[in-house]
């Protein structure tokens, strides 16, 4: 330490020592107005208060992002929490999957419309889970190699594969 250097047994607001060994203090991350002083590495990106650009938290790793980015989904205004797995991306709770993870077993998104009762008024609303098969009625739909759909099969078909029109049985309703 030079000059008119203080030692300090805490550093202050916004700062952290950051695990140095003389406790020298430094800012936090842009993403912290404020952030964690046990005087290990890494205590810098992690987060006790967010700056207002980052205003999303994360409390498993203790960080701060400007949004609930892939991966991630909106639990309020200031929090993201993890989607579950085998989901990639996620909506409105960790189980509504939007997109699954094309490493994963269970990799073909297949979603359904359901009604639900919110305040008096029933609303539709799309729910999301990663299946390793489509149910019946739906095929795979291979969009792109990280983007498989569960697509519905089209009448006549009761199953198919392939396309909607690639009936491998019937419904029994054909011309």
């Amino acid at each position: 330490m030079t000059g008119n250097a203080t030692c300090k047994s805490l550093c202050d607001y916004g700062f952290t020592s950051n695990g140095t060994p003389l406790r020298e203090c430094e800012d936090c991350d842009k993403t912290c107005l404020s952030c964690q002083d046990n005087n290990e590495v890494g205590d810098k990106f992690k987060c006790t208060e967010c700056a207002p650009d980052y205003r999303f938290f994360y409390s498993p790793t203790s960080t701060c992002m400007a949004s609930c980015g892939q991966g991630y989904y909106q639990v309020n205004d200031e929090t993201c929490d993890h989607c579950h797995e085998p989901c990639h991306d996620c909506q409105g709770d960790k189980f509504n999957c939007t997109l699954c993870d094309h490493t994963s077993p269970e990799k073909a998104l297949f979603t359904q419309k359901q009604s639900i009762k919110e305040d008096g008024v029933i609303k539709e609303i799309t729910r999301g889970t990663c299946f390793r098969q489509c149910p019946n009625g739906y095929f795979m739909n291979v969009t792109t190699p990280d983007n498989i759909l569960c697509n519905e099969c089209d009448s006549p078909c009761a199953t198919c594969e392939g396309g909607a029109d690639r009936c491998m049985s019937c419904d029994g309703r054909g011309n």
